[in-house]
């Protein structure tokens, strides 16, 4: 697979420099061409990185400039004001993609990756992440994680790997290493068998409404 071309833009060479180096493990599916301090990238790329660094209130101007330049390819802002406002703005201005700074380094390539392949992603924190310990989701007697019952719900309505990244703003990739852990918590070999579990626990009945 040819990894995507991705400019990265900020106006401080400090922060870009970070960006590529956490980006640089990861060169074989995305590689940095381009480091544009203070300006728009000047050499054509897949998707281009826009790092706020704090915000994206009052940087909607830039934002519509940077993706209407045809050098920039997919826009995806990278931020760590994470509501809903500042999404909807950016995203309204012509970004592509919205990836909070709360994410891992795999799921920022992840994010890049599917925006270069057309998709729209949006990586915010979840508020129920800050409630976890006292929320219960399907499969959590079973040792399994929230995104591992995504999953296991996806399998039982039939959806393929693709459909499944596409719900879950994932890399089909990613989807395949998810699927092959979940099937070992679960000691099934199968997507078959998993979507068995789902089927057959009673924790992933819908609750009958009263």
């Amino acid at each position: 697979m040819t990894p995507v071309t991705v400019a990265l833009v900020n106006d401080y060479d400090i922060v870009l420099a970070g960006l590529a180096t956490m980006l640089k493990p990861f060169r074989d599916r995305v590689v940095v061409v381009d480091r544009a301090v203070d300006r728009a990238p000047q050499t054509p790329v897949d998707v281009s990185l826009y790092d706020t660094y704090g915000e994206v209130d009052g940087q909607a101007d830039r934002i519509r400039s940077l993706a209407m330049d045809p050098m920039t390819g997919r826009l995806v802002i990278f931020s760590f004001g994470a509501s809903q406002s500042l999404v909807s703005a950016a995203v309204a201005a012509g970004a592509a993609g919205f990836v909070a700074k709360t994410v891992t380094a795999h799921q920022l390539v992840d994010a890049l990756v599917a925006v270069a392949e057309g998709r729209r992603v949006v990586l915010t924190p979840s508020a129920h992440r800050h409630l976890a310990a006292s929320l219960a989701w399907p499969g959590r007697g079973r040792q399994l994680s929230g995104r591992d019952s995504e999953l296991l719900v996806l399998l039982r309505e039939g959806c393929t790997n693709r459909e499944i990244a596409d719900r879950l703003y994932l890399s089909e990739n990613t989807v395949k290493t998810h699927l092959r852990r979940l099937f070992t918590k679960l000691g099934v070999s199968n997507r078959t068998q998993a979507a068995m579990v789902a089927t057959e626990d009673l924790s992933f009945r819908p609750r009958e409404r009263r």
